[in-house]
């Protein structure tokens, strides 16, 4: 039987789980652009039509990370992975160091997981706001 390379690629079989009680990545960053930030803001990261949400190790710029995310990226959302672990939501990883989680129920990592947002053009702090409030809808 023919099975693709994207196949391959996304069977969780070939991902390694993670786990709040083993090794964790350092760093756990969503790519995305401005444009998109306010609807994430909201509702969060979604899978969309994917099995997973991809996220990297690291920003490119950083040097090593070389799969996640996009170089043109203008938003990086930086993840607590151990409290989407706490809560539950499954998180593995690939061969090539990409985090991948399916998201909740919903295909969904909810903003309330979200440690941090900046503009990469600048460094601006997009979240928390002042210093802190949630990510969600107030």
């Amino acid at each position: 039987m023919f099975c693709s390379w994207a196949q391959v690629v996304q069977s969780e079989e070939l991902l390694q789980p993670l786990s709040a009680q083993g090794p964790l990545p350092a760093v756990v960053v969503h790519g995305t652009y401005l444009r998109f930030w306010p609807a994430i803001r909201t509702t969060g990261l979604s899978r969309m039509k994917r099995n997973h949400v991809h996220l990297g190790t690291g920003l490119p710029q950083d040097g090593g990370v070389i799969s996640g995310l996009r170089t043109s990226c203008e938003v990086a959302i930086y993840l607590n992975l151990p409290l989407a672990l706490a809560d539950g939501l499954p998180f593995f990883i690939s061969a090539n160091g990409v985090v991948l989680s399916p998201g909740n129920a919903k295909g969904v990592v909810e903003p309330k997981y979200f440690e941090r947002v900046v503009r990469l053009k600048d460094g601006h702090v997009l979240y928390p706001e002042h210093g802190g409030g949630s990510a969600g809808p107030a």
